[in-house]
């Protein structure tokens, strides 16, 4: 067992601040952002966990070559408390891995799934941030593990098609859980101007015909050290630090601890304001920096 709660630690200071991560598609590179940020924000100061939703399909532990003993099929079958399941990751994240290729798994009962998202959430009060990375789509589990959040991203590419299921989640999501604020990433963007249409237009549509904001949290280039990473099986944030794509990482991460302090002190929510910035990069370097 790992042990996840410090007894020192002021439960004023921890608020569980839960962000669940979707998309329409897959191929977007939500799961690699989703771990890249948790190591990128534990490596600044936060206690971070980062839960694979994908329940029948994980691939979080394949990702940064990780071989957990348990996963979350051992929790569901009652062998072990969900805290059990917990694996140390890099920069000292909390992983809670799911199992791969287990059908069961990827169709849980309305009562397995009750029992998870309840031992989740009090998992979750442990921590400053909890990311889940969600499955992609609209199915049942993706909305569970939804409702669960404070915040929901949303991981899109230009791709028309990835824009248009990013669209379809939104207008999900606004039905579902409509006090839910809702956050746009664009990933793999090839240029400035092209991040920004895609941002801009999506903020309208969504404003038009489903009646609310989104906010653009950033648009993350597109990185080669990415997927030389990914053949590494580790983290870029680490193996290349000074690669936009990191670089980018640690303002979304600044952002969502400056959110996540005024929320613990009882003042606003992630305002315009501080998202803003984000929405444009005045300057993209030579994306083949490691």
């Amino acid at each position: 067992m790992i042990p996840y709660k410090d007894s020192n630690d002021d439960p004023k200071t921890r608020s569980g601040r839960i962000y669940t991560l979707v998309s329409g598609k897959g191929g977007v590179g939500k799961t690699n952002t989703a771990s890249n940020l948790a190591i990128t924000l534990a490596s600044m100061g936060q206690r971070v966990l980062l839960c694979d939703a994908d329940l029948g399909l994980s691939n979080i532990d394949t990702l940064l070559g990780l071989n957990p003993r348990r996963n979350v099929q051992h929790f569901i079958a009652g062998c072990c408390p969900l805290e059990d399941v917990l694996l140390p990751g890099p920069a000292g994240i909390s992983i809670l891995p799911a199992s791969s290729g287990v059908p069961d798994m990827a169709d849980l009962s309305p009562d397995q799934m009750a029992t998870f998202c309840k031992d989740l959430r009090a998992l979750a009060k442990n921590f400053d941030i909890v990311l889940i990375d969600a499955p992609s789509g609209i199915a049942n589990t993706v909305q569970k593990v939804a409702s669960l959040a404070d915040e929901i991203l949303i991981v899109t590419t230009p791709e028309p098609t990835s824009v248009m299921d990013a669209y379809a989640v939104a207008k999900v999501f606004s039905n579902l859980s409509p006090e839910v604020p809702l956050r746009l990433l664009v990933n793999m963007v090839s240029d400035q101007d092209s991040g920004q249409r895609v941002a801009r237009g999506f903020s309208e549509v969504v404003s038009r015909f489903l009646d609310r904001s989104v906010d653009t949290i950033a648009q993350m280039p597109f990185d080669p050290c990415v997927q030389l990473a990914v053949r590494r099986q580790q983290a870029y944030a680490l193996c290349y630090p000074h690669s936009i794509a990191s670089r980018t990482l640690r303002q979304i991460a600044a952002v969502m601890i400056a959110a996540r302090t005024e929320v613990v002190a009882g003042e606003q929510e992630w305002s315009n304001a501080q998202v803003k910035p984000l929405n444009r990069v005045a300057n993209w370097p030579d994306p083949h920096l490691g």
